[in-house]
């Protein structure tokens, strides 16, 4: 469930559905994709260093539009598709999707993959894993009119699933996941358990920030936050501010809406500084911004609106 606000009140508002990207999110598939990256790379450019990082950067959208961002030949995508199927079965899921996945089915959820893949690819990977079958609807970057991060994706996949936008989640590891979701008006969650830039990604203001597969369950009401005194404390730069790793396994974080940014400790707010990402990590669940703020060991540890509200629970 989650908490909307309306005419001042708290609403509360049942998530039916939720629609995942693929790589980074739901499968690791970074090794082999480098390594398809590279022999297309040599077979198309020839000698050199195949820029995988800052093809990395770009994920989330369609192949043929990294490679016209990056002003790479446009030919590569046939050796890089051709590797991509050979090596298909060196892909895994990430711990806990696949459970997390048989427990959204079994909930009731409807689930959709809204992927930068081309849809025939997205789905035989997903086939060869064993969890095609759980998903109502796979789509690909070339089965839409404009991929992300342009809404359209997003929105297919509501129209598929006979879903509301308000009551649809959008899992993501990349900034253009998260524009696609909100250009359809679906709460934009980032998922950092991948090699994806978590810095960058808190950055761009996500609505909540999953360090786990299971973090998604706690978000959406289906399961307990973690208890306190069980999360590993956050690592530090020599600067004393706690990094963000690529794939923590924590908590879940919800950030603010843009409409009520509190002020960290450090000065910074999430939306303006690549400072805030780290400061956010914290061994509780942080939901800020006229949502939920958990603090274990805190007053009563009750749901406080935000710091200066101590008078009503607040729920996600």
């Amino acid at each position: 469930m989650g908490t909307e606000r309306e005419n001042g009140q708290a609403v509360v508002v049942r998530r039916q559905a939720v629609i995942f990207d693929l790589d980074g999110v739901l499968v690791d598939s970074f090794g082999v994709m480098r390594q398809a990256f590279t022999i297309a790379y040599a077979e198309v450019v020839g000698d050199g260093l195949a820029p995988f990082e800052e093809y990395e950067r770009h994920l989330g959208r369609y192949f043929p539009d990294i490679m016209r961002i990056m002003n790479l030949p446009l030919e590569m995508e046939e050796p890089f598709v051709r590797e991509s199927y050979r090596l298909a079965s060196e892909v895994v899921l990430f711990d806990g999707v696949a459970h997390l996945l048989r427990t959204l089915r079994e909930r009731g959820y409807g689930l959709a993959v809204a992927t930068g893949k081309a849809g025939s690819r997205a789905r035989h990977l997903l086939g060869v894993l064993g969890v095609l079958d759980l998903f109502d609807h796979v789509i690909g970057s070339d089965e839409i009119a404009r991929p992300k991060p342009a809404p359209d994706i997003v929105l297919h996949a509501l129209a598929l699933l006979g879903a509301d936008a308000s009551t649809a989640v959008m899992i993501g590891d990349a900034v253009a996941d998260l524009d696609s979701a909100r250009g359809a008006g679906v709460m934009a969650a980032a998922a950092l358990w991948g090699e994806t830039d978590g810095v960058e990604l808190i950055a761009a203001a996500p609505d909540a920030v999953l360090h786990r597969p299971s973090d998604l369950l706690v978000l959406l009401g289906e399961s307990s936050p973690i208890p306190a005194g069980t999360v590993p404390a956050p690592t530090r730069s020599s600067g004393g501010v706690p990094e963000v790793p690529a794939a923590r396994t924590d908590v879940v974080t919800v950030v603010p809406s843009p409409r009520h940014r509190p002020r960290w400790a450090n000065g910074f707010s999430p939306a303006t500084s690549r400072r805030a990402g780290p400061r956010m990590l914290r061994d509780d669940i942080a939901v800020m911004g006229g949502r939920r703020r958990w603090r274990p060991g805190g007053a009563d540890e009750s749901f406080y609106r935000d710091e200066t509200d101590r008078t009503a629970p607040w729920a996600l």
